[in-house]
């Protein structure tokens, strides 16, 4: 699935169809180097983060991914998910860290984002 997500095609389909909103889920896998740019050059096009990345949780170490994104891309195209349904450490902990984060940038994370793609009401 990564290897479809960084082709010219996937880039090609966002411009295409510019009113569908297109969410890459778990932080656009392994390539989430690549996502500051095509965030920026794709205007329908959002990130789905756990906060903590899988190793990150496992591993016991200190978040990188999410900070990265945060500082290259903002927060107004990121959004919070998780895929966790049981009650685990790794979701707690991805939980917390997201608690810490600075408001305005947990208001986008938690709610702003979400609500606009998926035309919640507020």
């Amino acid at each position: 699935m990564e290897e479809v997500c960084r082709s010219p095609l996937f880039v090609t389909l966002a411009r295409t169809f510019p009113a569908l909103p297109i969410v890459c889920l778990h932080t656009g896998g392994g390539w989430y180097r690549q996502m500051p740019e095509l965030l920026a050059t794709c205007p329908n096009v959002y990130l789905e983060v756990e906060g903590l990345q899988l190793h990150e949780a496992q591993l016991h170490l200190p978040p990188h991914v999410l900070p990265y994104l945060l500082q290259r891309s903002g927060s107004a195209k990121i959004m919070f998910g998780s895929d966790r349904i049981g009650r685990e450490e790794k979701f707690f902990r991805r939980v917390q860290f997201i608690s810490h984060i600075p408001q305005p940038y947990r208001d986008d994370l938690c709610q702003r984002t979400a609500t606009h793609v998926y035309h919640l009401q507020g």
